[in-house]
């Protein structure tokens, strides 16, 4: 497959008719925050993507609500006709909380931020995808974590994904500025096919 670095929207991406999926971060309960990108990507794709978001079974309940998807792994919804969205998967990738997290608690939690980009990875695969969005994850809310450094994670997951035969294209997708500076960082060094940002 071919790894493109993008600076933009996933929501901007368009499939070109290819199966195709984007990569979403959530919560375990994965209740769509306004302010997250789950929350913003729910409110392209419209009433469908939420109520099979509520569709998926629950894993356990706590005193904060009910958990559908635990840390480090990922579901994905669909195929459906997502409202405005060109994608017709959703997978949905639960990353640690690294929010006052001590440095102890940093080195524990890494390991599950891979696992959710490769866990996202494993889902595209069990599907079939062939393209494959990623929105990044863990790189708003990250704590005591330096931004490179999970970038760093996510990226060379990525790369280190063996891929599938239907599996053309994953990309990255960068909105902030600094974020793109980061990857831009991050991938010095690999002999990519082809960056974009």
């Amino acid at each position: 497959f071919v790894l493109y670095l993008q600076h933009g929207s996933v929501l901007s991406h368009k499939f070109e008719g290819k199966k195709g999926g984007i990569v979403c971060a959530t919560n375990e309960s994965m209740y769509c925050q306004k302010d997250g990108v789950d929350g913003v990507l729910a409110a392209v794709a419209g009433p469908q993507l939420l109520a099979d978001i509520q569709a998926f079974p629950v894993i356990f309940n706590t005193d904060w609500g009910s958990i559908r998807c635990l840390t480090g792994d990922a579901i994905i919804a669909g195929p459906r006709q997502y409202g405005a969205l060109d994608a017709n998967f959703v997978i949905f990738a639960v990353g640690p909380q690294y929010y006052n997290a001590t440095n102890d608690d940093l080195k524990r939690l890494d390991p599950y931020l891979r696992s959710a980009y490769r866990s996202s990875l494993d889902r595209a695969k069990e599907t079939r995808l062939e393209v494959v969005i990623f929105s990044l994850i863990c790189c708003g809310n990250r704590g005591g974590r330096h931004l490179r450094h999970n970038l760093k994670m996510g990226f060379e997951t990525v790369c280190e994904f063996s891929g599938y035969p239907e599996l053309q294209e994953v990309h990255l997708y960068a909105y902030k500025p600094e974020e793109a500076e980061g990857l831009m960082q991050v991938a010095q060094g690999y002999e990519l096919k082809l960056m974009k940002l």
